[in-house]
């Protein structure tokens, strides 16, 4: 033992090594478990601080990034209106007059409407300016002006939205690209608009057939662009969710598909198919006789239209029951508006049917 101790130091082993006897070894024994668990608990206890870090973190992130996580401070609209540029209120003035005061978007804030749009046209073909006259050359001018100043402002409040929208008011774009290019901006009251895809999801299913619920149908309404042509193709879907009435909607579409089956005969008179087509014409003109124009008179105290104007099948007593709404809720638009500062009314109501 003397001689393999004198050889270790010899090679300067020994603050290495031990020399292992019976006795030491069951003492280093129970001191090595008592490392090893002490290693242990400490590389474990580590490992989960590490983990619940990155929980948090995750948490913190996630919840940012939703909006509906987090909760929104109230809006106080007169602050928010001081804090933003003459330009800006300007701008978001004109586009909202556009939006109440040319069509039925008030309706939607009040809760009297699923959902309302305003379409504006864009030219597509290139006009030749040398042929024009003088003062259609003004027209053109003053009606290229309105819709600078209208998409300027729907620029300006994407900017905003945000802050009074996302749980119950939703904004969006759809384009539609035909013989004519439109531009519709849409409002939509979700909780409005629930009642009316719940009632009719068969429907919302024959446009794509993976609609199951609700959700998918109004995520897709937003969302998916192949959906939302389909679906503004379908008369009957949109006059149901714009609030016209089931049957009333359901005429029309009935109504633009025999247009459309004359359009493709109009090309061939001869016989069988002068028959057919005067068939066709028949049947819609009996739909025609049938719808005609819905109105809420006008009101002397706003200087501006807030009626409602649709076609009508008024022997359906939903259509009475439509225009005694109507006529309530524009009573109730007229007294909101009336002596009111008009873009913080709009903000105001805004965000208070978001909230609802």
């Amino acid at each position: 033992m003397i001689n393999v101790q004198k050889e270790l130091q010899n090679h300067n082993f020994s603050s290495n090594f031990r020399i292992v006897t019976p006795k030491s070894k069951s003492k280093m024994g129970s001191k090595a478990s008592k490392n090893r668990l002490k290693l242990f608990i400490g590389i474990g206890s580590g490992f989960i601080f590490k983990k619940l870090c990155h929980l948090l973190i995750f948490l913190i992130i996630s919840g940012c990034a939703f909006n509906s996580s987090c909760p929104k401070k109230p809006i106080n609209v007169k602050n928010f209106l001081s804090s933003i540029s003459l330009e800006e209120r300007i701008m978001l003035d004109y586009f909202f007059r556009c939006l109440i005061l040319e069509d039925s978007i008030g309706y939607v804030l009040l809760g009297g409407k699923p959902m309302s749009f305003h379409s504006r046209l864009k030219t597509k073909s290139i006009i030749d300016s040398l042929h024009i006259h003088p003062l259609e050359r003004i027209h053109f001018f003053f009606n290229g002006f309105d819709d600078t100043l209208f998409y300027k402002g729907w620029e300006i409040w994407k900017k905003y939205e945000s802050q009074f929208c996302g749980k119950n008011i939703f904004f969006d774009l759809h384009e539609e690209n035909g013989e004519l290019h439109f531009t519709k901006i849409i409002v939509i009251n979700k909780k409005l608009l629930t009642t009316v895809i719940n009632g009719h999801l068969n429907k919302f299913k024959e446009i794509d057939s993976s609609i199951k619920d609700f959700n998918k149908a109004f995520q897709a309404l937003l969302y998916n662009q192949e959906f939302k042509r389909k679906f503004y193709e379908r008369h009957d879907l949109v006059g149901i969710s714009l609030g016209y009435g089931e049957k009333n909607a359901c005429l029309f579409q009935k109504m633009y598909l025999l247009h459309k089956t004359m359009r493709n005969q109009e090309y061939i008179l001869k016989n069988p198919y002068q028959a057919s087509f005067k068939r066709l014409e028949k049947k819609c003109k009996q739909i025609e006789n049938c719808l005609t124009s819905f109105k809420t008179s006008p009101t002397r105290k706003f200087s501006f239209n807030l009626s409602l104007n649709f076609r009508a099948d008024y022997s359906d007593p939903e259509t009475i029951a439509l225009q005694e709404k109507y006529a309530k809720y524009k009573k109730l638009l007229t007294k909101n508006y009336l002596e009111s500062n008009f873009l913080e009314k709009t903000l105001e109501l805004i965000y208070h049917a978001n909230e609802l």
